[in-house]
This record gives C-alpha cells, sequence and structure tokens, in this order.
C-alpha cells in the first residue's frame, strides 16, 4: 500500500515500522503515510523516497485519533469548523446552506476548501476513474460502452447495447450492478434510461483504494456481458 501512495516501492525499515504502529490497517497506514509526507521526513525535493530516511527520526504518532489530531494542528483555525459543519450536512449541499448554518461566508469557505486541496484532490480521484473507463471502452471484446464523463471526482459511463447503434442497454446496467454488489461494489444508476453508472468517490479515498474499486468494476462489467449474451 505504501508502494501505491509514494509511487514506488519504499525503503523496507519505513515498511516495518509503518506495519508496527497501524499492523496493517489501511485507514491508518494511509494517515501515517499522510501525516509523515506533510511532516516532509518521506520525500527529497524531486518527489523520491529519502536515501537517508532515518526511521528513529520519524515520530510516528501512536494511534488513529493521534495521527489526525496531529494533521488537524497543520490547519488553519477556521478550515476545520468549516470541514466539520460540512461533515454534518452531508455530500451534495448549496453553499449558501453552509453559509447560514455556521454564519461562515463564501470566503471562509472557499479558503478552507483552498486549504485542504479539495479541488486538486477531486480531480485527481476523476483522473483515474476516467483513464480507466476509457480504457475498458477502448477494449474490442466489450462494445457496451459509450460515452465517458465527469467533473472532478464525479463522473459516468453510459452502457449501450453496442457503441455504433449507441441504444440504451438499462438490462445490462441491472445486471451490472447486481454482479458488481455479488463483488463487494455498490454501484449507483442514473439517467433517462437507468444505463449510466455514476461515480462519486469521497475525496478521502486513496488512489488505491480508487483502482482496486476499478478494478472489481472492470471484472464486473465483463461478467455482466457474458450473463446478458
Amino acid at each position: 500500500m505504501l508502494s501505491a501512495l509514494g509511487g514506488s516501492p519504499p525503503p523496507e525499515s519505513l515498511v516495518k515500522v509503518v506495519y508496527q504502529e497501524t499492523e496493517g490497517n489501511p485507514f491508518f497506514v494511509e494517515e501515517v503515510f499522510e501525516h509523515l509526507s506533510e511532516e516532509g521526513k518521506l520525500f527529497d525535493a524531486d518527489g523520491k523516497w529519502l536515501s537517508e530516511l532515518r526511521v528513529d527520526e520519524l515520530e510516528v504518532p501512536e494511534g488513529v485519533r493521534l495521527v489526525i489530531g496531529r494533521r488537524l494542528e497543520r490547519l488553519s483555525d477556521l478550515t476545520p469548523k468549516v470541514l466539520t459543519a460540512a461533515a454534518v450536512l452531508g455530500r451534495v449541499f448549496e453553499l449558501r446552506v453552509l453559509e447560514e448554518l455556521k454564519g461562515f461566508d463564501s470566503d471562509d469557505v472557499l479558503d478552507a476548501i483552498e486549504e485542504e486541496k479539495l479541488c486538486e484532490r477531486a480531480n485527481a480521484i476523476g483522473k483515474i476513474i476516467l483513464d480507466r473507463c476509457n480504457q475498458i471502452k477502448s477494449r474490442s471484446n466489450l462494445n457496451c460502452v459509450g460515452d465517458v464523463r465527469g467533473l472532478g471526482a464525479m463522473c459516468a459511463i453510459e452502457l449501450v447495447k453496442d457503441a455504433a447503434s449507441a441504444e440504451p442497454a438499462p438490462q445490462l446496467t441491472q445486471t451490472l450492478m447486481k454482479v458488481a454488489n455479488e463483488n463487494g461494489l455498490i454501484l449507483l444508476s442514473c439517467g433517462t434510461y437507468g444505463n449510466v453508472i455514476r461515480f462519486l468517490v469521497p475525496l478521502t479515498a486513496s488512489d488505491a483504494l480508487v483502482r482496486d474499486g476499478m478494478d472489481i468494476f472492470e471484472t464486473s462489467l465483463t461478467e455482466a456481458v457474458t450473463r446478458v449474451a
């Protein structure tokens, strides 16, 4: 998992100390990684693992709460308040609702979004999903993908009976949802004809987790096409 988060295999000494503190818990591993990365203790100026990485100087926090607490300490006083209020409202809401809820103005909210780099994270997640959907679309044995589109982390893939006619394939969509559920992935269909799968991934999801989900999606789609044929 550290390889996926860091983009290359990490030093064995780091793997051992992180595992010792996290016991391999994915959420804890990612939080520890983000904390150490933000502290500048993992990578050099070129984004490569530090060659002189000293485990005894890492100061890995004990406990998820402590890790998150240390990360929150680096934020401005207002940002945690904005994010907490947003978490209560849910996944989708209007900016004015957040402003009225706690008396924030639009600049407060935009500052929090900028400080936490939420737009950058949304675009990064969206790129992973769209790139994979377009790869699936180009596969010769899967002639069932129509339009692929997205904005930030919210993406969609249209399923059709064949690419040439672009006729909606709601039956395939329903079968895909069933197969994906059997494989441990929950999908949401939408669209006028019920033939669109919409992806709306939490911004807290790691790149590795998003890729795992897309692996399941592609496997499930291949199986669904076979079932419907």
